[in-house]
Order: structure tokens, then sequence, then C-alpha cells
């Protein structure tokens, strides 16, 4: 039994390592985005001369649906543009951006370049600070 208590631990723990070097190699990836300018394809979806938000939400994820709520809101109360991603169908633009969770949000500002990569889910307050920023 003992035995047992020892290898559910070490396999809790290998389990806890993976996730924290996962999220460390997402943040790294997202920082090293900072600045750019978007990607071509990307650039002609997104208005210049205002702060836009790239919405990268999956087919079936319910916070996704609950994040979608929220942008809608944004959209309609303050004019936000947001464009909305399926990492699904755009696999190779979420890796562009280091995207490994969704929902995740990237802040674009009027220059089209990446301001801030926000993963996971997103309250509109927290959303809209990082709009003011640009």
């Amino acid at each position: 039994m003992p035995e047992r208590l020892a290898i559910i631990a070490l396999l809790a723990m290998a389990v806890l390592l993976l996730g924290l070097a996962a999220r460390l190699i997402a943040r790294r990836q997202a920082a090293a985005r900072l600045g750019d300018a978007l990607p071509a394809g990307l650039r002609d979806r997104v208005p210049a001369g205002t702060s836009s938000l790239l919405y990268f939400f999956g087919p079936h994820c319910p916070s996704c649906r609950q994040q979608a709520r929220i942008l809608d809101d944004l959209e309609a109360s303050a004019g936000i543009h947001t464009l909305r991603i399926d990492t699904v169908e755009e696999r190779a633009l979420a890796a562009w951006f280091g995207i490994m969770t969704v929902p995740s949000s990237v802040v674009v500002g009027p220059d089209r370049a990446v301001r801030r990569v926000l993963p996971g889910f997103q309250p509109a307050s927290a959303l809209q600070e990082w709009l003011d920023r640009t």
C-alpha cells in the first residue's frame, strides 16, 4: 500500500511539473511576440488606428462561450473591434502567438502590433484595462 501511494505522489508531481513547464513555455512564446507586427494574412483582418482584440477559442469550450458573451458586451458598449479565431481551423495562427489554452485573447495596438497575450478566461474589466493601456 505505501508503494502505491508513493507512485501516485510521484505521478502527481510529474503532472504538476509538466504543467508548470508548459505554462513557462507559453509565457516565453507570448512574451517573444510583444511588439511584433501581426502576420501579413492577419493584418488585413484588423483595422489600423484603433486597439483591437484577437479572441482565440475552441468550438467545444464552455469557458469560451462565457468569454464570447463578455466580448459581445464590450463590442456593443465600447465599440471594441474583436476578431474571433477558431484554434482548430487556424492552428498555425494560434501557434504563431503561442496560444496553448482557450480561451485566450491578444491585445493589438492601433499600429497593429501585439501588446499583450492573455491566456485563459478574462473578465471585462481586465480586457478593458489592457485596451486602455494601448
